[in-house]
């Protein structure tokens, strides 16, 4: 009878001990999946940070990538899926073209943080600054906002004069049988007693022409940009050269400018008044005007001068003799008077000029380097 107690209670120890083992198991097991699930939720939140990170950094690079300006204080924050990023960026000293990005990004208990080292390597938008970039058109062969006043055997191988001001033309002037004169007051010809030649068509009293439109200002800025860019500036008639560098000199001298000799490039005057001697020449690369004046001031063009390309001048007036000729339009502010035997030339451009490019830069943000 005892021997039989002892072996049930060495079976119950052994139960026990069993479901002990079990137990401890379990929990073990138990304790191992919860880690292990905890583990995962925070592997998951913080991909997701490092994602939500990512996507901050490049919004905010995509905003500035052509405007490496927002760089200095760009300051973006936003909710993105069930987390947030936060983008912050700072400067390398003494370097202005590198800026850092930095994002923060959350999701639950995850936090990635995430940068970029940013450089501005500028782009040049536009030709080497040679050549002919845009042109600018003029209405007319001849434009005059004044009166156009010709006395002497006046030769005029154009299709079209205007002039707001009142036309008088020497009736021993030679023209091209398909010439179209305008004005806004009355054109006198040969001292009225008629000799219209055949062909030559006069349209008086018709609407005045902007003679100085905006356009025209910016087509002229162009101009003294190109010859600014190319340190092609001059204060006085004696330093100037030529052949001017990028082919258009700048005159910004206080002094009247008197030309003497042969000149290859424009020449764009900001002041005074603008003689061109006997036999001088100007000749305009690239189909750029040969002589631009935004002075109100005279240009006078001698016997003997000749101009290949426009002359521009829209607050000037204007006086030539002798036998000087003009190749190419011509456009002036105020009262032209002509005498001698000057020609004037459509050109080869007609009715209009070239500008050369205007060269700039744009800003091209790359990312040179990821933390």
């Amino acid at each position: 009878m005892k021997k039989q107690i002892n072996r049930k209670g060495s079976a119950l120890l052994t139960v026990l001990g069993i479901v002990a083992v079990v137990s401890l198991a379990l929990v073990s097991l138990c304790f191992t999946a919860q880690q292990q699930f905890h583990s995962a939720l925070m592997s998951r939140d913080m991909l997701k940070a490092r994602m939500i990170a990512e996507s901050g950094l490049n919004k905010a690079y995509h905003r500035i990538k052509e405007d490496f300006e927002l760089a200095k204080n760009i300051s973006l924050s936003e909710k993105l899926s069930d987390g947030s990023f936060k983008v912050s960026a700072k400067s390398f000293d003494g370097v202005v073209s590198r800026a850092q990005l930095t994002s923060v990004g959350r999701c639950g208990s995850g936090r990635a943080v995430v940068a970029a080292d940013l450089e501005n390597i500028q782009l040049i938008v536009g030709d080497d600054g040679s050549g002919s970039g845009d042109s600018y058109t003029v209405e007319n062969d001849i434009t005059v906002g004044g009166t156009l006043d010709i006395t002497g055997n006046f030769h005029a191988d154009v299709d079209s004069i205007h002039a707001n001001g009142i036309i008088e033309i020497n009736k021993k002037s030679n023209v091209s049988d398909t010439l179209i004169i305008s004005s806004a007051g009355s054109i006198i010809w040969g001292n009225g007693k008629g000799g219209v030649p055949a062909g030559v068509t006069l349209m008086p009293n018709q609407p005045r022409q902007e003679i100085n439109p905006a356009e025209l200002q910016a087509a002229i800025n162009v101009l003294i940009n190109h010859a600014i860019e190319n340190d092609a500036v001059y204060s006085s008639s004696s330093d100037l050269p030529a052949n001017p560098p990028g082919g258009v000199a700048l005159y910004n001298g206080t002094s009247d400018l008197k030309l003497h000799g042969n000149y290859n490039g424009s020449i764009v005057v900001l002041g005074g008044s603008i003689t061109i001697n006997a036999q001088a020449t100007i000749e305009s690369p690239d189909g750029y005007p040969a002589l631009v004046s935004i002075s109100p001031n005279q240009i006078r063009i001698n016997g003997g001068a000749a101009i290949y390309g426009a002359v521009i001048a829209p607050n000037a007036s204007m006086r030539f003799n002798g036998n000087a000729e003009i190749h190419g339009p011509l456009l002036v502010g105020q009262d032209v008077l002509g005498n001698g035997t000057a020609d004037l030339y459509a050109g080869s451009n007609g009715q209009g000029f070239n500008l050369p490019y205007e060269e700039s830069v744009k800003d091209n943000v790359v990312i040179t380097a990821w933390h």
